[in-house]
């Protein structure tokens, strides 16, 4: 474990993230420079906050959307049971309304949740995705 170790080592990160340095490098920048972490004792660490919004600028929630559902699909791989699951259903207009507004509930426990949490030890996504597979009437 990243927390064990005396002091950062370059690169570790970045194999068990599955991830080049380089990209591991770019990360840690921009993980300071939005105040999410810092160095403290030679080593990486969360600072208090525990999730950014980043639904002010449009471009770039889109895009980090599709970041995070992106490294999400590769994680699904043979092999790699993790915590992924999925529901194709049929359903209407109101029971699809109803479920989005259960998503937004669940959303906003889950924020309470992280905000809550003591101490943040690892970094995580959660996403949720609901949509009709249609274009829309």
């Amino acid at each position: 474990q990243y927390a064990a170790l005396p002091r950062h080592e370059p690169g570790r990160l970045a194999q068990r993230l599955g991830v080049s340095l380089k990209d591991e490098e770019r990360t840690l920048r921009d993980l300071r420079a939005a105040g999410i972490a810092r160095k403290r004792g030679g080593k990486w660490v969360l600072d208090r906050q525990r999730s950014v919004d980043t639904g002010r600028d449009p471009n770039t929630a889109a895009r980090l959307r599709k970041h995070w559902t992106d490294f999400a699909s590769a994680r699904i791989v043979p092999g790699n049971e993790g915590p992924f699951s999925y529901l194709v259903f049929g359903a209407n207009d109101a029971t699809l309304a109803a479920m989005q507004e259960l998503r937004l509930r669940y959303f906003r426990e889950l924020r309470a949740l992280v905000a809550s949490s003591p101490e943040a030890t690892r970094v995580a996504v959660a996403i949720v995705h609901l949509f009709p597979i249609d274009v829309g009437a």
